[in-house]
């Protein structure tokens, strides 16, 4: 059964976009409406992604919508063990970059949608800071267990994870 969407009429608002006029149809039948974003912006969009709700706003209103969520961060703001202690100097594509102070003490300017994303919560010190025990037998013991069940190219793997066991 074939799926009935909403007649579209000039002055509907679907999310940010208001339909202005329609724009045209496509070889292949599907229409096109011209619509204004609130942000100003105006652009043909195609029927089906109004009616799905797959189209919402234009491009430059999403990235201002990102900004103005993020854009006021207070010094001594803490991202994980990153703490902002200043502005840093915008990156080539004018991206905002904060400077930050890792609990071990590195500064470091690290960019506004890293901190917010969670892909940088700390400096590369602390990152790679291991248990101290790896030089232990015990500690060594456990990998070559785990080598053995896990690691089809370890000599012993089919007395190990060939039959089955697993850590």
């Amino acid at each position: 059964m074939a799926r009935r969407y909403k007649d579209i009429e000039i002055g509907d608002r679907f999310g940010d976009w208001e339909v202005l006029e329609f724009s045209h149809k496509t070889e292949r039948r599907q229409n096109y409406w011209l619509c204004q974003c609130k942000c100003g912006v105006k652009k043909p969009v195609i029927e089906f992604s109004l009616n799905e709700g797959k189209s919402t706003k234009c491009r430059s209103s999403k990235n201002l919508i990102k900004d103005d969520q993020h854009k006021d961060i207070q010094i001594g703001t803490r991202f994980g063990k990153w703490t902002v202690v200043g502005v840093a100097e915008n990156d080539k594509r004018n991206r905002k970059k904060w400077l930050c102070r890792c609990d071990c003490g590195l500064e470091k300017s690290v960019g506004q949608s890293a901190l917010f994303s969670q892909k940088s919560t700390q400096c590369y010190k602390c990152r790679n800071v291991n248990h101290g025990m790896t030089k232990t037998s015990v500690y060594q013991s456990w990998v070559g267990m785990k080598t053995r069940c896990y690691d089809s190219n370890n000599k012993k793997f089919y007395l190990y994870g060939g039959r089955g066991i697993k850590v």
